[in-house]
């Protein structure tokens, strides 16, 4: 019998995400070269406004994106299309967050899109990206064999299927060898001033840099003989 949980990194590539320019009413959004900026081909201005903040997480200089939702001669030739983007962010701008992107043909920016648009304002529009996955797949399981008292934790990545912890028939619990147990850390401080121990409990003392255990109805430090060499 299993009990599973899978966890998937989004193997096509990642999760997507979208932005917009949020303040698209204050004026011109697209430029055929933005005057005071560093670049030099046309460029898409993002604006942000109240309590809708401009967020490029994940995206960087040469990441390919996807324009849609403008409107005019700029839509009908920017939406659907990707395109790789140079970012430019313009530090002190009132309106939160806001960026300028540059569209390229290829990933190293060498050859800038030739778009036939004059500056204006194309409304809102939208960018989105493939933000890559941070995670890797994994499946994470309970399992309890036939006609066996075990109860296994068990993880399977891309490798093996490993038991990380395995319960045995209610009198003792294994930990795998190359798994590590990590104690909660307090200062001596803290640890006094803690109620409802049992002897066994455990803790690591970070005053004293070693294990404390519960034991006889009091805390006590275990002393160790040298450094693993």
């Amino acid at each position: 019998m299993e009990l599973a949980l899978f966890r998937d990194d989004v193997t096509n590539g990642g999760s997507n995400v979208s932005t917009q320019n949020y303040y698209n009413a204050i004026g011109n959004n697209f430029w055929n070269t933005i005057p005071a900026g560093a670049a030099t081909g046309k460029i898409i201005l993002l604006y942000g406004s109240y309590l809708q903040s401009v967020d490029l997480t994940g995206l960087s200089d040469g990441d390919a994106a996807t324009f849609d939702n403008y409107t005019g001669a700029l839509g009908t030739e920017i939406n659907g299309n990707t395109y790789y983007v140079k970012i430019y962010g313009y530090a002190g701008s009132p309106f939160f967050g806001q960026y300028g992107i540059e569209l390229y043909t290829d990933s190293a920016l060498t050859t800038p899109v030739s778009l036939s648009s004059s500056t204006g304002n194309y409304g809102a529009g939208t960018m989105e990206w493939t933000q890559a996955p941070a995670v890797t797949d994994r499946e994470y399981k309970f399992r309890l064999q036939e006609q066996s008292e075990n109860l296994e934790f068990v993880t399977t990545g891309a490798a093996s299927e490993e038991a990380i912890v395995t319960y045995e028939g209610s009198t003792r619990i294994n930990i795998q060898d190359d798994v590590f147990l990590n104690l909660g850390s307090a200062s001596n401080t803290e640890i006094l001033a803690y109620s409802g121990m049992s002897n066994g409990d455990m803790i690591y003392n970070s005053t004293d840099a070693t294990v404390a255990v519960y034991a006889g109805g009091v805390w006590q430090n275990l002393q160790f003989s040298g450094n693993v060499s």
